[in-house]
């Protein structure tokens, strides 16, 4: 009775839900799911981010203060994206993924936890871990008004998930040589180390979204926001800096900005070479 007064006195707002379509995900393999499900949580993160970060430029006020309501959002427009594209395959193997991530960085974080005088482990594991179990269950949930598409590959979204897993294989694999808090000249071969792993993984993106992509202006779009959106409130800084900047002496500080020409250039690359290998389809004679 109530949906039917509602739908008599409000007509149109109704009409405009029967238009409005679901969205929709291309059906890839359950592996390939839970890559685009961290890179769609990445990319939301960065949206976000940029969002915040245009605040501060522009008004030196942070809008949002709440990094757990972030990482909810994050992870369940992640977890909606798996059940979208491989249902509860994708989402398991998406859960199974961000799980991997979460360790591997509450692993790394326990040195620097364990010099502050207070160090509440367990606390801050459940601290990490309701945002990312609160985010599942409302993507899940929200996922069922996602429909699957064709077969395909979300070229953007598993280029930024390859992006997330590679960085995080590297912080394991240099711990042997940098140690797990690193200092002095360790803490500077470290941060070498993260920028070249940054800037390859942002030619692999680009590589991949140049090939698979389809939405070659919304993908140029979004990879510069991905890069320099949340990067914005340092330009603030520029400003206080107590001498001029200098590329080679400071271009550490705009490595997003070198990130995100290295993946449009990347995406270059990879468009010519899904154009070339289109070409030269072998004919039978």
């Amino acid at each position: 009775m109530l949906r039917e007064g509602l739908r008599a006195e409000i007509p149109f707002v109704f009409e405009l839900a029967a238009r409005a379509r679901r969205p929709v995900v291309l059906r890839m393999s359950p592996a390939l799911a839970a890559l685009g499900a961290v890179g769609a949580r990445s990319l939301t993160t960065a949206l976000v981010l940029s969002l915040q970060g245009g605040s501060v430029l522009a008004f030196g006020a942070f809008p949002f203060r709440a990094p757990e309501a972030i990482t909810v959002v994050a992870v369940a427009v992640g977890a909606a994206f798996a059940f979208g594209s491989a249902r509860w395959r994708g989402v398991v193997a998406a859960v199974l993924l961000f799980a991997v991530l979460w360790i591997e960085q509450f692993w790394l974080a326990i040195p620097f936890c364990e010099r502050g005088p207070r160090c509440d482990l367990l606390a801050s594991a459940v601290a990490g871990l309701w945002p990312l179990l609160l985010g599942t269950v409302v993507g899940v949930a929200a996922g069922r008004m996602v429909r699957p598409g064709a077969s395909g590959i979300s070229a953007l979204g598993v280029g930024l998930g390859l992006i997330g897993l590679a960085y995080a294989i590297v912080r394991l694999a240099i711990l042997p040589f940098v140690g797990t808090s690193p200092t002095g000249q360790s803490a500077l071969e470290a941060l070498n180390w993260i920028i070249a792993v940054q800037a390859l993984g942002a030619a692999v993106l680009g590589l991949v979204v140049g090939y698979f992509g389809r939405w070659r202006v919304a993908d140029v779009l979004l990879i510069v926001v991905f890069y320099v959106g949340p990067w914005l409130p340092q330009l603030r800084t520029f400003q206080d800096a107590p001498r001029p900047f200098t590329f080679a002496i400071d271009w550490t500080l705009v490595t997003p900005v070198l990130y995100a020409a290295i993946a449009l250039l990347g995406l270059v690359a990879g468009s010519v070479a899904a154009r070339y290998f289109a070409t030269r389809t072998p004919t039978i004679p």
